[in-house]
């Protein structure tokens, strides 16, 4: 017979105490990484003065601890560093990007740090957007998750109102080394049902796109808290999601 992943709630009523145990543990002795440092916007791609007569993408990145760059030590090393570089490259334009984004932070967290930022005019051409980790962790439940989304997406759409909104998907959590089984187990079975739930609510607007996120194994593919991704993760995830994004924008163009 086929493997039938377990259920979340299979977890919680055969093994809560020991989840209980081993999540307290996990936040005992996890290293708590810092923030990529370095500039949180800029622009990608030829200069003004080079005379290319380049096309302009506005970007924004919001999200929650991956999308601020914990796993690597520099923005430029970190995702948001180089998916405006490698998207640039394929589209040879210029990118203005911008990331706003912060440890911790669930979808509702994202929200209330967007409704904080100043200088979000409304010219964005795509939006990044990188949460669900801490909403798995956090169990919420599949009403909240979408409910947050609702209200993420209606925020983005005051501030991008014309904008494509890209969701990277949720990561493959029963992979994360940090975490021992059955937590393992149960929060990325946590993660597979929310990222369903993101990926069936995403497909019902054809102005949003559902970007899956793949297992990160081997060397520098994850960080040294086994948590978050490493610069050859960092790095992997940019590219992936500049070749889906820039695809959409040349889809897109006229």
């Amino acid at each position: 017979m086929p493997f039938v992943p377990m259920r979340p709630w299979m977890f919680e009523t055969t093994c809560a105490p020991l989840l209980m145990l081993q999540g307290r543990h996990v936040r005992r002795v996890t290293p708590q990484l810092p923030e990529a440092q370095g500039d949180r916007a800029g622009v990608a791609g030829p200069s003004e003065r080079s005379g290319s007569g380049a096309r302009s993408v506005r970007l924004l990145i919001t999200g929650d601890s991956s999308a601020a760059g914990v796993g690597v030590q520099r923005i430029s090393d970190a995702m948001a560093g180089v998916f405006p570089e490698a998207l640039a490259a394929r589209l040879a334009c210029r990118v203005h990007w911008r990331l706003v984004a912060g440890s911790g932070l669930t979808a509702a967290g994202v929200l209330s740090l967007l409704e904080q930022e100043p200088g979000l005019d409304g010219q964005i051409d795509a939006a990044v957007i990188v949460v669900g980790v801490n909403d798995a962790t956090g169990r919420h439940s599949r009403a909240r998750w979408l409910a947050d989304l609702e209200a993420l997406r209606a925020r983005l759409r005051i501030l991008a109102p014309r904008a494509t909104l890209h969701w990277s998907g949720l990561p493959p959590m029963h992979r994360f080394p940090a975490l021992p089984n059955p937590l393992r187990a149960y929060l990325g079975a946590r993660a597979r049902l929310l990222d369903a739930e993101l990926a069936g609510w995403v497909a019902r607007d054809a102005s949003m796109r559902h970007l899956p996120i793949p297992a990160l194994s081997g060397e520098g593919m994850m960080a040294t808290d086994g948590f978050h991704p490493g610069p050859r993760g960092h790095r992997l995830w940019g590219e992936l999601l500049a070749g889906a994004l820039a695809g959409d924008l040349r889809r897109a163009t006229p």
